[in-house]
């Protein structure tokens, strides 16, 4: 083939390297690229790689015919595998296909042009230079050191360890592939049973891969970084859910304890107490159940974390006196803590019943009045939270709204992520876990819920819950 810069030459070479995603398939194209005679065609490719750690050029790999003949038969080859598939090529336009499709190809023939071992000089890969031993005129050094490719004839002094993967004589282009980690290695082209034609057409299309390439291998690097990045986060947070998991059922053996002696105490059970000691114990027994349902929200946590079901008792219920339950234990919660807050429960008795676990349900109205209730201004204004209730269609509509020191755009879309806290000082104002809204999503969604957030900064939020309406005749 005559190199040429024609438009379908361009567009396989980029299709065949920019879908390209690991570093083999990457020096699997590129070699075969080189070498094949439909394409840039150069009997003999050789390609260091260098590793900034020890400054050392690696041998890679080295392709192409040992002779003239061997020469002419990879060539016909190559040329007749090509013709079989000229059809799938011009009818593939997608980059993943053209690269699955060249891999592929490249793949089968890749093995026939490799020749990385002479009798008596060991293999290619085993071939390493400290680079600081060459010489500034070595071909590996001059190469490094320049963004534009290089067009020499080899003489002893610039191929010094490298004799016989170049040899003295022949002709060759050299260009380096640079990421923005830097150097990562140097490729040497030759026509060893051939003349180069046109030398600046040679060098200038050259150029172009070596630029082309330097890119691909950037984005695989990246991707690389990207993935390995990705694996330690999955481990960390396999870690975590695990720790989560342990932790959790550790707490809850002393906590199902402590309930239990609390219960008889403040029932008298254990002997008559006075009014202050009841007040106190009271106090006591509800922070304890407080901290019981933290601990029942880590494990459904680390349960969905590793893998686990949350379990969901759907039946047809009837709200009003779970939402009267959770507004009087939220009201007595405000009397403790001696803060003023005006209750709206705008709830009407004829509501409808909806299909929900009626535990779940409890737990979603109790974090999300609790989050209304936590999060109110430091201002002095009156913290408002109302309840608004409303069917339409086939759903029940539950709304809590409150005045309080509301949400950024960006606060608003992490509130449901795991551990999130929009104050995360440690000496924040705002208690908790940061894991509330998180197990109201859970919740939600094995609940066939849904939740929709409406949130200005410094001025409240509104938080809609909604759940299907049970139908008699269904």
């Amino acid at each position: 083939m005559g190199l040429t810069f024609s438009q379908h030459f361009h567009e396989q070479v980029h299709g065949a390297l920019v879908a390209v995603s690991t570093r083999n398939d990457f020096f699997l194209i590129l070699g075969s690229l080189l070498i094949d005679p439909e394409m840039f065609s150069y009997s003999r490719v050789c390609y260091f790689g260098y590793d900034e750690s020890s400054d050392s050029f690696v041998g890679q790999f080295i392709l192409g015919a040992v002779s003239a003949r061997e020469d002419t038969q990879l060539r016909d080859e190559w040329a007749r595998r090509w013709a079989t598939i000229a059809d799938k090529l011009s009818n593939t336009h997608e980059y993943r296909g053209l690269n699955k499709l060249y891999t592929e190809t490249y793949r089968d023939l890749w093995h026939k042009v490799r020749s990385p071992q002479y009798p008596g000089f060991g293999t290619f890969e085993n071939v390493s230079i400290k680079r600081s031993s060459l010489p500034p005129t070595h071909i590996l050094q001059t190469t490094a050191e320049s963004s534009a490719v290089q067009s020499k004839d080899l003489t002893p002094d610039i191929i010094t360890g490298l004799t016989p993967w170049l040899q003295e004589g022949i002709p060759v282009l050299a260009g380096r592939l640079v990421t923005r980690k830097g150097l990562q290695g140097i490729v040497i082209v030759s026509r060893r049973y051939e003349e180069f034609k046109d030398i600046s057409a040679e060098t200038s299309l050259f150029q172009w891969l070596i630029n082309l390439a330097s890119t691909t291998m950037d984005n695989i690097m990246l991707i690389e970084e990207l993935t390995q990045t990705a694996t330690r986060l999955a481990e960390i947070d396999r870690l975590k859910s695990s720790f989560l998991s342990i932790v959790s059922h550790e707490l809850r053996t002393p906590m199902t304890s402590i309930l239990g002696f609390l219960n008889i105490v403040e029932s008298c059970k254990a002997g008559p107490l006075n009014e202050m000691q009841q007040s106190l114990l009271s106090r006591v027994y509800a922070q304890a159940i407080h901290m019981g349902t933290m601990v029942d929200d880590l494990l459904r946590l680390a349960a969905v974390e590793t893998g686990g079901m949350i379990h969901a008792d759907i039946i047809p219920v009837t709200i009003k006196p779970i939402v009267d339950n959770v507004v009087a234990n939220l009201v007595s919660r405000t009397i403790d803590e001696g803060v003023e807050v005006h209750f709206v429960p705008r709830i009407i008795d004829d509501l409808p019943r909806i299909l929900v676990d009626p535990t779940a349900l409890e737990r979603i109205l109790q974090h999300l009045l609790d989050n209304a209730l936590k999060f109110r201004r430091q201002d002095g204004e009156k913290h408002n939270i109302t309840l608004e209730f409303e069917a339409r269609k086939d759903r029940l509509y539950i709304g809590i709204r409150d005045n309080g020191i509301g949400m950024t755009e960006e606060e608003r879309k992490n509130i449901f992520t795991k551990f999130y806290q929009i104050d995360s000082n440690l000496d924040r104002n705002y208690g908790g876990l940061g894991i509330g809204l998180s197990v109201v999503r859970l919740l939600l969604a094995v609940n066939n819920g849904g939740v929709t957030v409406e949130s200005r900064f410094n001025e409240g939020s509104l938080f809609c819950i909604d759940f299907p309406i049970y139908h008699e005749d269904r």
